[in-house]
């Protein structure tokens, strides 16, 4: 870094903070697996994105690599300068300001309804990010709040739906629905020989994931519930969705 830029603090960095719970917290650093700038391979990470001090844009993230000989080594992304990417906050202030669903909010809380914010998420997605965070809702009535709706945010665009999935297809489009797989059957010719005829395979990416859009939205959406409901281990699950994620947005360019 350049001593006077250093000296005059023209280029300080802060940990942005999120909406949780209705309530403003700092996003805490998280595991990833991710492919860093010239490398080949995957690695496992641990992440924390960055604002400039007293600002609200997202300028970078720095790693932690916690693999082999790379082990405790530290990398740090510093996204285009040219290139606004909203931070959490400014994700969180535009949630809030969208009229479609500050118009919803209103119309729940109304009815007596609590509703809340839950954890952002934040994914690396290309050279940019996406962020992804669900509405509950918790009646007076009961205790155990309820997912209605599940909101993203991608680039300009800001949308909500009743799943992941269908914000997604607001987002890159549904493209072609995926087709179902009919099961195997078996037929007896004349000469009395069997053959078995195959269901066709399902064309996948070299990574294993599906290849179409809809497909991936539909991987998106299974891997969301399981987070949200955790089935399984949750980094696993952020991961593989970040992956899927970052497939959608590659193929609809």
């Amino acid at each position: 870094q350049d001593p006077q830029t250093f000296y005059n603090k023209e280029d300080v960095w802060q940990i942005p903070e999120e909406i949780y719970y209705n309530e403003e917290v700092r996003v805490e650093p998280y595991y990833i697996i991710m492919g860093l700038p010239g490398e080949r391979e995957e690695e496992f990470i641990l992440l924390q994105p960055f604002t400039p001090l007293e600002r609200k844009n997202m300028i970078a993230w720095m790693g932690a690599r916690m693999d082999g000989d790379h082990y405790g080594q530290i990398v740090i992304f510093d996204f285009p300068k040219d290139t606004l990417i909203f931070g959490p906050s400014q994700v969180e202030a535009r949630i809030t300001n969208d009229t479609e669903i500050s118009a919803q909010i209103t119309l729940w809380s109304q009815a007596g309804s609590r509703v809340i914010r839950g954890n952002l998420l934040v994914i690396p997605v290309e050279d940019s990010v996406m962020y992804v965070e669900p509405l509950f809702l918790q009646a007076e009535q009961s205790p155990i709040p309820e997912l209605r709706r599940v909101i993203v945010n991608y680039g300009d665009e800001v949308v909500m739906e009743r799943t992941l999935a269908e914000s997604l297809e607001r987002i890159f489009g549904s493209g072609t629905p995926p087709t179902t797989v009919p099961p195997s059957t078996t037929t007896t010719e004349p000469t009395g020989t069997t053959t078995t005829t195959e269901p066709p395979l399902t064309t996948t990416t070299t990574a294993g994931l599906p290849a179409d859009a809809a497909g991936l939205i539909a991987r998106a959406e299974e891997l969301y519930q399981q987070i949200l409901t955790h089935q399984g281990e949750t980094q696993q699950l952020i991961d593989e969705l970040g992956r899927v994620l970052d497939e959608l947005a590659r193929i609809r360019r």
